[in-house]
């Protein structure tokens, strides 16, 4: 049963903050701290999503320990790339998205496939651009699926 939280991520594409896990139709959970991390990507907020989860990140010891991994990598590759670190952005934008990738097409209910390639193709315009060539990215938002 999809709980309260999840029907209103579903029909305004946020959810509200809670110390309650989300329940998906599939019976699978996502901790709330992974949420919390979720809405401060989604906002661009990427140095708080990487503190948020890097927190929950040290008491993990599930087999989903590197998909929050992988997303603190990819939070901090956009942060660098906002604070002109073109090398470094590349670096975690890289090393994130192949540790989410085991992860495919969903887990937790994060649709882990629409955010490895809309991460791909960030990294890819980046990379394809030079030291001080602009250049546009899309920061994906993360979206969670049934």
């Amino acid at each position: 049963m999809v709980t309260e939280q999840a029907q209103c991520y579903y029909q305004t594409g946020r959810h509200r903050t809670s110390k309650r896990s989300l329940t998906l139709p599939t019976g699978q959970h996502c901790p709330a701290e992974i949420l919390k991390g979720i809405e401060e990507f989604n906002r661009r907020e990427f140095f708080q999503c990487h503190e948020t989860l890097e927190d929950f990140w040290h008491r993990q010891s599930d087999a989903e320990r590197d998909l929050t991994q992988g997303i603190i990598q990819i939070a901090v590759g956009y942060y660098h790339f906002l604070r002109d670190n073109r090398p470094g952005a590349l670096k975690l934008l890289d090393r994130g998205t192949r540790r989410i990738q085991k992860y495919l097409p969903a887990c937790w209910g994060i649709d882990v496939a629409a955010l490895v390639e809309a991460v791909s193709r960030d990294r890819e315009a980046l990379s394809r651009a030079g030291t001080d060539e602009p250049v546009q990215l899309q920061f994906p938002q993360i979206r969670l699926v049934s």
